[in-house]
């Protein structure tokens, strides 16, 4: 179901999960800016540590 041989997510089911995530919870800013950019890919790693997270 998604997981990998070391337990962790595939990169699919991640991109599932943020798809899913942001059709609930839309971005606030212009990802094209330069500002947008830098924090979509802020959260963007954040959403995948807390994604990958055994504890979750």
């Amino acid at each position: 179901m998604g997981k990998t041989e070391g337990g962790g997510l595939s990169s699919n089911t991640v991109s599932t999960r943020l798809s899913k995530f942001y059709s609930l919870f839309p971005w606030p800013e212009d990802p094209y800016s330069e500002h947008g950019r830098k924090r979509y890919e802020d959260a963007l790693k954040d959403m995948e540590a807390l994604i990958s997270s055994r504890m979750l």
